[in-house]
């Protein structure tokens, strides 16, 4: 399990900023942006011990926290939502020191084999989705400030 400990995050990208939920209204799938209003609290997230070293990434507020999560077939390129199911990530320690890469487990996804990671897209409106883990590809990259 990765060195970040379970606790409350504000999870944002170097470059280009804080990991948030655009919508999150109860049971609607949200996309996730890096552009939350100002003084909201949709840029906070909780990480959870799933017990099988993997964990969850929540958000800790509403009557029903929402998960950051991906389609139940995972593949490059899909989009990032936040719904009421948990999912479970992985956390691997990135390139670049401090930083880390928010994993696929290799148990859901095809092969077996933990190959996706949350990405930026510059070219998509808020651009969050699965990409093939590539160790150049900085846009992988995610800071964890605690809160």
């Amino acid at each position: 399990m990765a060195a970040v400990p379970f606790g409350v995050y504000e999870i944002r990208h170097p470059v280009f900023g804080i990991l948030y939920p655009i919508d999150v209204e109860p049971g609607a799938p949200a996309l996730v942006g890096s552009h939350p209003l100002p003084g909201s609290n949709a840029r906070t997230w909780q990480t959870i011990d799933a017990n099988d070293d993997t964990l969850l990434i929540r958000t800790p507020y509403g009557m029903q926290p929402l998960y950051l999560a991906y389609p139940d077939d995972p593949q490059t390129g899909m989009r990032i939502t936040v719904i009421e199911i948990p999912t479970p990530w992985t956390l691997r320690p990135a390139p670049v020191e401090g930083q880390w890469r928010i994993t696929v487990p290799a148990n859901r996804t095809p092969g077996g084999k933990e190959a996706l990671a949350l990405g930026f897209k510059r070219e998509m409106p808020n651009g969050i989705y699965l990409a093939a883990i590539d160790a150049k590809d900085e846009t992988q990259n995610w800071l964890f400030k605690s809160l």
